[in-house]
């Protein structure tokens, strides 16, 4: 029996990001237009940075589904990968601060954006399942 993609984790994990790109996209092209194109350039670099752990998880679950479940995976490794995600996150903000590039405001605005587009998807979004029994 074949799953599509789109009902593998991998699949959930590239909804969510295509939802954060939207989002992150349209937030930073409306303050390009409504500031100027710095606070443009900061959201999109905070929606960036926001989605980052998104990238990272896919790429994860990609790695391992490719894999074909060969090595179950561990509670160990479940926890270094949520250390390593929020660990890239922590830098990058610390970075992208310290660089005095961007608008802190505008930069979390990003991230925040990045963080509801995750929570939307998955509130407003159809969640696929591979048992056709559990999709509705």
């Amino acid at each position: 029996m074949s799953v599509s993609l789109a009902a593998t984790p991998t699949g959930q994990a590239i909804r969510i990001l295509r939802w954060q790109v939207l989002g992150v996209g349209l937030s930073a092209a409306i303050a390009a237009i409504l500031w100027d194109a710095g606070i443009g350039r900061a959201v999109l670099a905070g929606g960036g940075i926001g989605a980052m752990p998104t990238v990272y998880v896919a790429l994860a679950l990609l790695r391992s589904s490719l894999s074909a479940g060969a090595a179950p995976v561990s509670v160990l490794r479940v926890f270094a990968g949520w250390v390593i995600k929020n660990v890239l996150t922590i830098a990058l903000l610390v970075i992208a601060f310290r660089s005095r590039a961007f608008a802190p405001p505008a930069l979390l605005g990003g991230v925040g954006v990045a963080l509801a587009a995750y929570w939307l998807c998955m509130v407003l979004g159809r969640v696929k399942h591979a048992n056709s029994v559990d999709s509705g």
